[in-house]
């Protein structure tokens, strides 16, 4: 996963990608990188556009063993942006992070050999910075058909916690409940270590298809309340 992040966002020297900004030449780089990567992994994949101008979402799917019209759907978004001013958009966490814990289950995937008896789709994402449009097409395309999409989980932004901190899991207001409290049972299992919680921390692509009714919510790296961009600013500036 190391390696993964690494080609992803340019730190390793290799990939050339200086930007995954939805618009950019490096956000094509990634999908095609990542649709080898998932494929290698077992996966059937395609690039799959939305609009004009953006890299296109990368959806990959394992066929079910039994039941063949239900789908589990796992995503993260791969586009990122760059900020103050900046050329460069390596987006290591915001959402790297969530893209190579995708291809982390693909790995898993592939080394177990597991079947699945529902549909599994992972899906990175594109133009999610940009008002979730990857997953806005994606989630209208899924309600035209009438698709049934039992549970949809994004994984936005999963590898930072403060100093200090233990690890988090958070849960947001915005999305189903259920899917919610399904997501927390399954974090007490394997993954006790986690701190569970609610963030209020909102808006990532899980939305696109909690508002066309599908079951939906979002991962996120801390629970509870968040210094604001403003605070963390002026703490650097000040030394605090």
């Amino acid at each position: 996963m190391r390696a993964d992040i690494r080609w992803l966002t340019g730190e390793d020297g290799e990939s050339g990608i200086v930007s995954r900004h939805s618009f950019s030449e490096g956000s094509r780089v990634a999908a095609n990188w990542l649709k080898e990567r998932f494929e290698e992994a077992g996966a059937t994949c395609e690039l799959r556009p939305f609009k004009m101008g953006f890299a296109p979402n990368v959806v990959c799917k394992y066929s079910a063993s039994v039941d063949k019209t239900s789908t589990v759907l796992i995503s993260g978004h791969y586009d990122s942006r760059g900020s103050f001013g900046s050329q460069r958009a390596p987006g290591g966490n915001d959402d790297g992070s969530g893209t190579i814990a995708l291809l982390g289950i693909a790995h898993a995937i592939a080394s177990t050999g597991i079947k699945f008896r529902s549909n599994v789709e992972l899906i990175a994402f594109a133009g999610e910075e940009q008002g979730a449009y990857g997953s806005k097409a994606y989630a209208r395309e899924m309600r035209a058909k009438d698709a049934n999409i039992t549970v949809m989980i994004q994984a936005d932004m999963l590898g930072y916690h403060a100093p200090g901190e233990p690890p988090q899991l958070g849960l947001p207001s915005i999305g189903t409940p259920e899917v919610a409290r399904l997501v927390s049972k399954m974090s007490a299992i394997y993954s006790p270590e986690l701190s569970v919680g609610h963030t209020p921390v909102c808006c990532s692509d899980h939305q696109s298809f909690h508002m066309q009714g599908f079951p939906a919510t979002h991962l996120f790296e801390r629970a509870g309340p968040r210094k604001s961009q403003t605070h963390i600013l002026f703490n650097v500036l000040t030394g605090v």
